[in-house]
């Protein structure tokens, strides 16, 4: 929206800009994957926020995506995550863009219904996951 008053006020001004290949500008997004809290860092009670760097194509298709930031045990499915995301096409064949995600893992209340433990989808680039309800099993010996 920015770059569409600044290229408007250029036009009544007179200037011109050319942009290159390469976008910095906010990608709308088509369709957003949260990731699965792994069972594994759940019970390591790993939570907090991941940063993905991901590149898309001029179809709108991620093609490649690496985390920056984060704990260990939640990087790997956030970067999986990343790589099913889809964003619109560019009008530029040659286009290359990149954004960054950031998915944000919840330790969860153990009372909390399953139907609030969805995951939330902030705009442009943020989801929120709330981590699974964990059951604790105590065996006692009679």
């Amino acid at each position: 929206m920015k770059s569409l008053v600044f290229c408007l006020a250029l036009f009544v001004t007179g200037g011109c800009i050319t942009a290159s290949a390469q976008t910095t500008g906010e990608v709308a997004v088509v369709a957003a994957v949260a990731p699965v809290y792994p069972p594994i860092a759940a019970a390591a009670h790993a939570i907090g926020d991941v940063t993905v760097d991901v590149k898309i194509d001029a179809g709108g298709k991620v093609t490649s995506a690496h985390a920056v930031t984060g704990h260990p045990l939640l990087q790997a499915v956030s970067v999986s995550a990343a790589r099913r995301w889809k964003f619109v096409s560019a009008k530029e064949s040659n286009a290359e863009r990149t954004a960054r995600l950031t998915f944000t893992f919840l330790q969860a209340e153990a009372n909390l219904p399953d139907d609030e433990r969805t995951a939330v989808f902030l705009p442009p680039y943020k989801v929120q996951v709330a981590g699974p309800k964990v059951v604790i099993q105590r065996n006692t010996v009679h």
